[in-house]
């Protein structure tokens, strides 16, 4: 397990801040607002990225089989398949505001469905351009790189921003222009074009300098990208350094993982053969790095020592990356849906009770059994002594020790103290506030005359519990009255004839 109970509450409670002034954010935002409504309302957020990443996956396989015999066929569809990816990745954070399903579950699936794909939009990209999978490699790489960038300068100012020209999204529309052109023009003008770039470039070096490498120019795509990535790797390495002394251990140990990324890279020491199988392996490597840099500052723990061991044992070996980085984001998921009691690929309901629960007893508790079948998870309001007050009577226990009760409840997730009990009950701010889908009640208040329900009954979303029989906090007070005044009743005949005696 990597996330212990306390780490695995911290990422529940965490919410992540996203400052985005990008232009194609404000250009496409009112596009997204209205496909985001063209969505079933029961479609699950983390299904939308999912679903935004294979398409990612299908724009490269597409490309990988078919683009030798039909290139600008399959380029444009990559184009489109891609486009698609950038709208519903941008859609499903939309559709879980909307729904009410957002959470720091979707924000981690959302950027882990982002990494991954990221490994086979820039595949889909060398593809097309006929580019050797040595240039893919380090392309890969570079996209992570750029990812984990991104997240190393959150961890140190605690939100994510991007600029008007360095968001996701123009790198993007960027891709697409290329591929579109690409389509458009074919690749022998491309290869013209490069010809001649390459051509001007070795009559402006030094002779010199040619002199001392011949070679400089016979792999110019090959030079062009490991030059690249040497230059964003040092730089990654510079913001690791930069991270502060609060997040010492996680900055060595993203160190060491940068070291054995740079030994895989063949760039000093080693010289490994680049393969498909082993641009993705790398790629799910990186992209591990990354993600366990959001767990990191949503857990509130240094990275963790797996995802090192992970960097180190995958050097050299395919079979390990493609083993080890799946169980590492099953842990990371099945833990945090364990302890959010939130479901992946499924829409969450959030169901609320509210009442006072005055001396807990087996009533409260099989209404929370009840209440809880409505839905996902269970939200209990518990009113506070000012309001209980005057709605029933001044509560035997103060709300801090009944909130403490409620909450250790099997079937409760979550405990919302000083629950509205005013005059017109529950309104649309409050149900919206805490992500509320459904309200149960008792059968009591099931009537058109009720205020206390009304805002969520004309919503459609109350549901009616069936009343426990046989026992009530006003049931309990009375067995304790009745039980006191039956005990002094035996007492006082004692008492009067050991008094007599006495005398």
């Amino acid at each position: 397990m990597v996330l212990t109970e306390i780490e695995c509450e911290n990422f529940a409670n965490y919410e992540t801040v996203v400052h985005d002034k990008s232009l194609t954010r404000q250009v496409f935002e009112p596009f997204w607002d209205r496909v985001v409504y063209l969505l079933p309302e029961d479609v699950a957020p983390n299904l939308i990225s999912l679903a935004a990443s294979l398409c990612l996956v299908q724009a490269w396989y597409l490309c990988y089989t078919q683009g030798d015999d039909y290139p600008e066929e399959t380029t444009t569809i990559a184009m489109v398949l891609i486009f698609i990816f950038w709208t519903l990745d941008a859609v499903d954070s939309k559709q879980a505001q909307r729904i009410g399903n957002d959470s720091s579950l979707t924000e981690f699936f959302d950027h882990m469905c982002s990494a991954v794909g990221t490994i086979f939009l820039v595949l889909t990209l060398c593809q097309a351009f006929h580019l050797p999978i040595a240039c893919a490699w380090y392309y890969v790489q570079i996209g992570q790189l750029l990812i984990l960038n991104k997240h190393l300068s959150a961890l140190k100012k605690e939100f994510i921003s991007y600029r008007i020209f360095n968001g996701p999204g123009e790198a993007i529309s960027a891709f697409i222009l290329m591929l579109g052109v690409r389509a458009v023009v074919g690749m022998p003008f491309i290869d013209d074009i490069a010809a001649e770039v390459i051509s001007v470039m070795q009559q402006a070096v030094p002779p010199r300098l040619y002199d001392a490498k011949p070679d400089l120019f016979d792999q110019p795509s090959l030079n062009l990208a490991r030059t690249l990535f040497f230059w964003i790797f040092v730089y990654s390495v510079v913001m690791t350094l930069n991270t502060g002394k609060e997040h010492r251990v996680t900055s060595w140990s993203l160190l060491l993982c940068l070291f054995y990324l740079l030994l895989a890279s063949g760039i000093i020491l080693f010289h490994f053969e680049f393969t498909l199988p082993g641009v993705i392996a790398q790629g799910l490597v990186t992209a591990m790095l990354s993600s366990d840099l959001v767990v990191a500052r949503m857990a509130n723990r240094p990275l963790t020592p797996v995802v090192v061991i992970i960097n180190m044992a995958a050097l050299g070996s395919n079979l390990v990356s493609f083993i080890l980085v799946p169980m590492y984001y099953g842990s990371i998921l099945f833990q945090v849906c364990r302890a959010t009691r939130l479901p992946l690929l499924t829409r969450v309901t959030n169901v609320y009770l509210d009442g006072i629960f005055d001396m807990a007893h087996l009533g409260h508790f099989v209404a929370f059994k009840n209440a809880a079948k409505f839905g996902t998870r269970l939200f209990v309001g518990v009113v506070n002594d000012e309001d209980a007050s005057p709605y029933k009577r001044r509560p035997i226990m103060n709300e801090r020790e009944r909130a403490d009760v409620v909450g250790a409840a099997k079937y409760v997730y979550k405990v919302i103290e000083n629950a509205p009990c005013v005059k017109g009950g529950l309104d649309e701010a409050f149900l919206k506030k805490h992500r509320i889908h459904v309200v149960a009640h008792g059968e009591e208040y099931d009537k058109p005359t009720d205020e206390w329900y009304a805002i969520p009954r004309k919503l459609g979303m109350t549901r009616v519990l069936p009343r426990f029989e046989g026992m009530s906090t006003s049931e309990l007070i009375r067995r304790i009255n009745s039980r006191k005044a039956d005990e002094l009743a035996r007492s006082a005949p004692a008492e009067t004839v050991k008094g007599k005696n006495t005398v």
